[in-house]
Formats: structure tokens, sequence, C-alpha cells
């Protein structure tokens, strides 16, 4: 084999007590007890008898299958010094991989940390899925079903996501079935038998003298506007059962734009009130009942 190459800093010190060589030939100079403190597989590897570089008799050195891109950055969470940002979700399912296999504890939470991160998060909540179920972390898959209910009718297919070769068809029929459980739910908010619903409405539209008229049903002439599209919204939060439905709801707006004919009501939907508090309210009430819609894991 040719000679390797001397990794980057910190890994280039020349009073370091071992090397990692990885399989593109770059000696990482570490040091034994970091090793041992980040890593009970490396522990049990430095108790054994170790060969040594000729040119440094004193210094043992170890050849891993691991490359040096993947290496380094699980190293330097280790060292004194900034955590690195992993790039893509590739790089994740490798590094926690790599991370697992020697059982580097601190280099799994971060990274894991990092898989959940908005960067991917949001960007490619499929991919997550995929790569948290692949790697075996429930939490983050939960997190990452969550994030998926962003997906209008998830399961069409218009979106590739490269990361589905990680898992097998009864791992993504589980995040279909639960995006499903969750719209079954979220629409079940948008009910006017739902009286969490009806009490919010009721403190959050302005009270007036049009509070006075009530229909053949004990409801509020203010309140009507909103049940007339109770069935519309729950169509839309069956499809994407996400709090932020809500807030992009036109059949919402439309009803809110409705109570403009009473002058106390108009005053309030001018400044936006009734509207904001309204879309938290039911952004709230869907939150808390999708939070309860467990997701099947198994890794």
């Amino acid at each position: 084999m040719s000679s390797a190459h001397i990794a980057n800093t910190p890994f280039d010190d020349p009073g370091a007590d071992f090397i990692l060589r990885t399989s593109d030939g770059v000696d990482f100079r570490v040091f034994r007890a970091v090793l041992s403190l980040a890593s009970p597989v490396f522990k049990d590897m430095l108790s054994l008898p170790q060969p040594t570089l000729p040119s440094t008799p004193e210094t043992p050195v170890v050849t891993i299958s691991e490359n040096s891109a993947v290496l380094e950055p699980l190293l330097l969470f280790f060292y004194p010094a900034v955590p690195p940002t992993i790039e893509s979700l590739e790089d994740v399912r490798i590094m926690l991989l790599t991370a697992t296999k020697y059982d580097f504890e601190a280099a799994i939470q971060e990274v894991s940390t990092q898989l959940v991160s908005p960067r991917f998060l949001e960007t490619n909540p499929i991919g997550v899925y995929c790569v948290a179920c692949h790697c075996g972390l429930e939490a983050e898959a939960k997190a990452a079903a969550l994030q998926a209910l962003n997906i209008p009718s998830l399961g069409r297919p218009v979106v590739e996501v490269d990361e589905l070769a990680l898992i097998n068809i009864p791992t993504y029929h589980r995040l279909l079935r639960y995006h499903f459980k969750c719209g079954e739910v979220a629409a079940g908010v948008s009910n006017k038998d739902n009286w969490s619903l009806v009490g919010m409405a009721v403190c959050r539209l302005p009270f007036c003298d049009c509070a006075d008229v009530i229909d053949d049903e004990g409801v509020p002439s203010r309140l009507l506007p909103i049940f007339d599209v109770l069935p519309n919204i729950a169509d839309e939060l069956r499809r994407r059962p996400s709090p932020a439905t809500a807030a992009q709801s036109v059949h919402l707006k439309d009803a809110v734009e409705k109570l403009r004919g009473c002058n106390t009501c108009s005053r309030e939907i001018e400044n936006g009130t009734t509207l904001r508090e309204l879309v938290d309210g039911i952004g709230s009430l869907v939150r808390d009942e999708v939070e309860k819609v467990p997701l099947e894991f198994k890794d």
C-alpha cells in the first residue's frame, strides 16, 4: 500500500499515541484516552497488542474500513472543535451507521439531532423518516412523521424521494397509515358537535348585538358563517392534518369575511384579531389531537 497522508488538524498531532488509518489512506493521529472514553469498542481494541509503523515503532496503527470523509466529522465530536455540520441525508445515514458500529454514543446523539434539524426535516420529512427507520431511531421517525402531515394526501407519487430505497413497503405503509389516522382525528376537530371548537369560537369572536340572534339549533348568528364551512375545513384537514392548514384555509377566511355585516364584528376583523385567534385556536385543537396518534415503529 502507498504511504498514507496525514489528516487535517487536530488529527495531525505528532504527540498522539495512536493512529487510525482510513480506507483511503489517511492517518488520523489520535489519543488513546480520548478514543477509550468515546467508544467502548475502541477501548476494547486498544487493550489488545497493536502493530506499529516501521518509521515510528512507538506509534500503533490500525486500519479501518471507513474513509476519511466519514471518520473526520465523527472524531471531531470528541475534540475541542466546532461540531461539524452534516450536509446531506446520505452523510447522516453513513455517519449514524458508523457511530453505531463503534458505539460512539455522543456522536449518535449529535448526528440524530442534526437529522431532525429544520434543514432536513422541513425540506424532506419523508427522507428523514426513511433514514430514521433505517437506523432504528424511533423518536426521530415520529418527528418526521409529524412534519410529513404538512404534505397533502400523502402517498400520491408527486415527489421522488431517494431515501425510500432504504426502507421496505411495510415501513412506508406505516407512515401512510399514520397520516390517514391523523387526518381522521384532525377532521373531527372541524365539527359543530365538537364543543371545544364551539367554545373556542364563542370566546374568540367579538361579543355584540348580533350574538343575540339564535338559529333553530341554538347557534348564535355570528357563528353561522363558521359552521357553514366546517365540512370544507374538515376535508382540508383530512388531506393535510397539520395545524398550518387552518392558517391557509380559504374557507375559514371567507367565513370570517361574512361577519362584516355587523359593525362591531367588522372592526375586529379589520385588525385581524378574529381570524388570527380562530386560526390559532383551531391549529391548537388539531395539534392536540394528532399528538395522541401513535406511530407504529419497528426497527
